[in-house]
Formats: structure tokens, sequence, C-alpha cells
């Protein structure tokens, strides 16, 4: 053998080692990116359950809310009841004859300015 020919051979085996080095480093980087994907989808799918239990406890929230308000509304128009009745049989046995709409305009009236001072109280303290 020549000595060109054993310079050749030894360049070839030297690029044979430098590329199964690169090999083995971008397999070891590609292992690397598959576990880093791995965990940042196990991640994503965490987060989407998270997501979606939220998203329903945020609805039952909000049909409670619905429910309490209108059992509220409910109690309010049974206490105007009761209120209309206790004034008319007041009424009745003192008998003063006003009618049940005068009674509801003093009721709307009254819940109307108490309703502005909740207003006003209420954007006095979002002022501050």
């Amino acid at each position: 053998m020549t000595k060109l020919t054993l310079i050749t051979r030894v360049e070839c085996f030297v690029e044979l080692e430098s590329a199964k080095k690169q090999n083995e480093a971008d397999r070891k980087a590609i292992d690397d990116l598959v576990r880093e994907r791995d965990i940042l989808n196990k991640n994503m799918l965490k987060a989407a359950a998270a997501t979606q239990k939220q998203l329903s406890l945020v609805k039952l929230h909000e049909q409670s809310k619905k429910t309490l308000e209108q059992e509220i509304q409910n109690y309010k128009e049974e206490v105007r009841k009761i209120t209309l009745e206790k004034w008319q049989s007041n009424n009745y046995k003192t008998g003063i004859s006003v009618s049940p709409s005068a009674f509801r305009l003093r009721s709307s009236v009254r819940s109307s300015i108490s309703w502005r001072r909740r207003e006003t109280v209420t954007s006095m303290r979002l002022a501050t």
C-alpha cells in the first residue's frame, strides 16, 4: 500500500468516527425533544381537563345564581303580597278606603329610592 492510500483510509476512518459521534449526538437531541414533547402534551391535557372542570363549575355557579335570584324575587313578591294583605286588613278595620294600586305605587317609589341609595353607595365605594 502506498502512503497516499493509507492517508486516504485514515481520513475516511476519521470522518466515519466523526459522523458516528454526530449521529449519536443527534439521537440524544431527538430523544430529549421527544421527552419534552411528551411532557408538554401531558401538561396540555391536564390544563384542558382543569379548564373543562372550571367551566363546569362556572356554569353551575351561574345556574345557582339564577336560581337564588329567582327565589329572592319570589320571596320579595310574597312579602309584598303579605304586606298588601296586612295593609288592606288594617285599612278595612279602620274604615279607610285606599286602592291597592296606590299601595303598589307607594311600595315601588320606596323600593326605587332604596335602590338609588344602594347605587350611590356602591358608586362611591368604587370611586375610592
